[in-house]
């Protein structure tokens, strides 16, 4: 950790000559080192910093250094700081012990080892300089947790604003359009009748575009609440409704089963009402439609899912767009829609920790893939 912060080292020993040993040891580790003479100046030292590791003398005049240790264990700002004790003197096993029950982490004896001296203070060293790095770091991430969740608020003020504040608009416009058509009709000129149409389309674009952007902006942010799922079950719900909306059409529609996988049932729903509704839009032109839901097969990781379809198709080189929003590769006046759908599905299936990828040719038809995990 050559770039972390230098930290504080307390040095104590009531003789100079010990203290200037202890420096010149210790100066190559390139931390702060910080003297006290007596166990009342180590004290105030250690009212305004805390301490890596402090080297305290055993034996000192007036305050030793076991009563020193004592009370730097009291203190509940110091109470966890590694103490190493030193003595020029063993006298009993019964000091030694005394000095481990003070609060002691080490015993060293003078003379000591200077490597070994320096080796067991580089450690308590290395430990303090990466506990302050995860400090920083837990407050970073508090922070940024902090701001996402101002972002999360200012999301769910600008949704309501949108559902309530520009929908109405568009709403009046919309019903006063058809009370103007209603009312009017047979009066108007073939221009203005043609020109009121498309106020009336205009204004429901819009408000369809809205809905779709307050969909993705949902799924980007609900809570995911995963389950066992069976998209076959969920696909033929969704088919049946595509059939009841456009009964006059004819889609062959193959769906393997079953098709297991663990999602969120929701979001799943959202997934094939999009990739299924999109299969069955750009299929509009076929005579023989046909759409299919199966899995890939794999040798291991999770089930793979793809659903086919004999459409229109695109540009295989476009396809890296295919999932940003509002990107669309056919005009709206040939296949209506608002270029949403595909950057939800994409949100989605990320937000599980999955993929999706396209490959197709235009007239060629289209295959999406999608994981879940």
């Amino acid at each position: 950790m050559s770039d972390a912060v230098p930290v504080d080292i307390l040095l104590v020993d009531d003789q100079p000559a010990g203290l200037l040993s202890l420096q010149a040891v210790l100066a190559d580790l390139g931390q702060n080192l910080v003297l006290a003479a007596s166990g009342r100046e180590a004290l105030r030292h250690l009212l305004d910093r805390d301490f890596a590791v402090i080297l305290l003398d055993a034996q000192m005049p007036s305050m030793d250094g076991y009563e020193t240790a004592r009370m730097i264990r009291a203190r509940e700002r110091s109470r966890h700081t590694p103490i190493l004790f030193l003595t020029a003197t063993f006298q009993s096993p019964v000091h030694e012990l005394q000095g481990y029950s003070s609060g002691a982490v080490d015993y060293l004896f003078k003379p000591y080892d200077p490597v070994i001296l320096r080796s067991k203070v580089k450690v308590f060293v290395d430990l303090a300089q990466r506990s302050a790095e995860v400090f920083r770091l837990n407050r970073s991430l508090e922070h940024r947790v902090e701001q996402i969740t101002a972002s999360n608020r200012d999301l769910e003020a600008f949704s309501h604003m949108v559902c309530h504040d520009l929908r109405a608009p568009l709403r009046a416009i919309a019903g006063f359009g058809q009370i103007l058509k209603q009312g009017s009709g047979g009066t108007l000129a073939p221009e203005g009748l043609d020109s009121l149409d498309r106020i009336l389309g205009a204004a429901g674009r819009m408000n369809q575009l809205i809905l779709d952007l307050l969909a993705l902006a949902r799924v980007t942010h609900q809570d995911l609440r995963l389950a066992p799922i069976d998209l076959a079950e969920i696909a033929r719900a969704v088919v049946e409704e595509l059939r009841r909306a456009e009964p006059n059409r004819v889609v062959e529609v193959v769906i393997g089963e079953p098709l297991l996988a663990t999602a969120d049932p929701g979001l799943a729903r959202v997934v094939l009402d999009n990739l299924l509704g999109n299969a069955w839009k750009y299929t509009r032109k076929r005579p023989l439609a046909h759409i299919e839901l199966g899995m890939e097969t794999a040798a291991d990781g999770p089930p793979r899912f793809f659903i086919r379809d004999n459409g229109a198709g695109f540009d295989a080189l476009a396809a890296d767009k295919l999932f940003s929003p509002f990107q669309r590769f056919h005009a709206a006046s040939e296949f209506a829609g608002t270029g949403i759908g595909l950057a939800t599905v994409q949100r989605i299936l990320q937000r599980h920790g999955g993929t999706v990828s396209a490959r197709s040719a235009p007239g060629e038809g289209a295959t999406l893939c999608f994981a879940f995990a």
